[in-house]
């Protein structure tokens, strides 16, 4: 295997880092802001599939749990965010995309299932009535002592 190349090359090159021909072909690309940057190689938008398969192979699946298979999407990354003027771009927001990780997904399931664990516990117990609190309804409860 060898590294990552660079995404992108002299304006106007005749092969990309993968040998096939972009033909020269430079592109307009509107950025964010309506910024419009001109001379992106057509390499740079088009090959990032031969480059994995040059390194890894025609049969190589991404392993979200490689090191190696994330760093190489990382270097990418980089270098494309680069190119299109993206800045914040870390190795853990690239973790966090290749492996689907929201954070507000992963909080809210903690909480529901504090929530669960708690009612049953109080069901188990039998002292839901003593504790005179249910989660998510405004009833107040009268102990009738």
């Amino acid at each position: 295997m060898t590294g990552p190349r660079a995404l992108s090359g002299p304006a106007g090159s005749q092969v990309d880092d993968a040998g096939s021909d972009t033909g020269g072909y430079t592109y307009r690309v509107r950025l964010a802001g309506g910024v419009v940057q001109s001379g992106v190689p057509a390499s740079a938008l088009a090959n990032i599939r031969m480059m994995w398969v040059a390194d890894f192979g025609a049969d190589a699946k991404v392993d979200k749990d490689s090191r190696v298979h994330v760093t190489w999407i990382h270097t990418l990354a980089a270098a494309r965010a680069e190119l299109f003027n993206i800045a914040g771009l870390t190795y853990d927001k690239t973790l966090g995309a290749v492996k689907n990780i929201i954070p507000a997904v992963a909080s809210t399931n903690a909480v529901v299932a504090a929530a669960c664990v708690h009612e049953a516990y109080k069901c188990l117990t039998f002292s839901g009535q003593l504790c005179n609190t249910c989660v998510g309804e405004d009833i107040t409860l009268s102990r009738g002592l």
